[in-house]
């Protein structure tokens, strides 16, 4: 396998474009090697997701087939004054809105791994919520750590950084910034450290738009995203009538954009200690942590992708908001 293919199933998490295969929708579902291809044989999908491909022609590199794939748009992990200037802007705005100044950027906190080996959490904003006597959540008040999430790290990495904040008795948030936001149910495809953080902040993870209001979060839910494959008749090599397509499908690695409402940084945000949640993948696992969550309810159906899935043909393609590919 060449690197080009490597790279699209570690980006895509599906291996159904390895062998350079595709199916072309124009060539009533041929099946067409990469090799003997055209671009003019479009538009092509993937047989196993189901999902698009577009066809590579590289003139040093093997012509190949990749997923289509739109992905949020990230502040770039390489530039650092962005990220900095970020985070000087969102601790300067915690202390001026909230009473006590007690915000600051990266400040080393120690811990303990399982091990019992020391370890060094510096997250990027730290402080503290002042007590509310007439809050059940916040009686006492508590530390609340800020993360910046703008490099796709690995999820053992984040695993691991949601249990030391645990074991530090730290809340966190996590947020990730973004140089402009995906429309309303606009279909794309998560990185699996956003799946992480889907899955262990409840089904929502919280973008900042660096073109909004300092102190602005936008939560988005990951919703079932379902494709169509229309209808067609052909024949085959062999002279057979063919009959295809005509079903729906919820694709195994898209996801449609649900935004919620917008929510303040803090004024919004409540405190949650939730458990580990394993499932039926030790592979999937989330830990026991301790977590910053907006208080609106939720805004996507609760069962959408069992209602989704009754109006798809292929259930094996069904996968939970609550599970991210392997």
């Amino acid at each position: 396998m060449n690197n080009l293919l490597v790279t699209d199933f570690k980006d895509s998490r599906c291996g159904g474009l390895v062998d350079g295969i595709a199916i072309s929708k124009s060539l009533n579902g041929a099946r067409l090697y990469a090799d003997y291809a055209k671009k003019s044989d479009g538009p092509f999908y993937c047989d196993r997701c189901k999902s698009e491909a577009i066809l590579r022609v590289c003139s040093e590199k093997a012509t190949h087939y990749a997923h289509k794939a739109l992905k949020t748009s990230l502040v770039s992990s390489r530039d650092q004054e962005l990220h900095n200037k970020i985070r000087d802007e969102l601790c300067a705005y915690l202390n001026n809105d909230l009473e006590e100044r007690v915000w600051r950027v990266e400040v080393p906190l120690y811990t303990e791994d399982e091990t019992g080996k020391k370890v060094t959490v510096q997250p990027d904003i730290v402080g503290r919520i002042k007590p509310d006597p007439t809050s059940k959540k916040r009686p006492k008040g508590m530390p609340v750590a800020i993360e910046i999430q703008r490099s796709t790290y690995s999820i053992k990495y984040l695993f691991d950084r949601l249990n030391h904040y645990r074991k530090l008795g730290i809340h966190v948030l996590y947020i990730i910034p973004i140089t402009k936001k995906l429309p309303q149910k606009e279909r794309f495809r998560p990185r699996l450290f956003e799946k992480f953080l889907h899955q262990a902040y409840f089904g929502r993870v919280y973008y900042y738009d660096i073109n909004d209001q300092p102190g602005t979060l936008c939560p988005m839910h990951y919703s079932a995203a379902i494709g169509y494959v229309p209808y067609s008749e052909f024949y085959s090599e062999g002279g057979e009538h063919q009959e295809h397509g005509d079903y729906n499908f919820i694709y195994r690695t898209f996801k449609n954009a649900n935004w919620g409402q917008t929510v303040n940084l803090f004024r919004d945000m409540i405190n949650k200690e939730a458990p580990a949640y394993v499932g039926g993948n030790e592979k999937r696992k989330v830990p026991d942590r301790l977590l910053m969550l907006d208080n609106q309810l939720i805004w996507w159906e609760k069962d959408e992708f069992k209602k989704a899935s009754s109006s798809a043909s292929a259930p094996e393609l069904l996968d939970d908001y609550e599970f991210w590919e392997d």
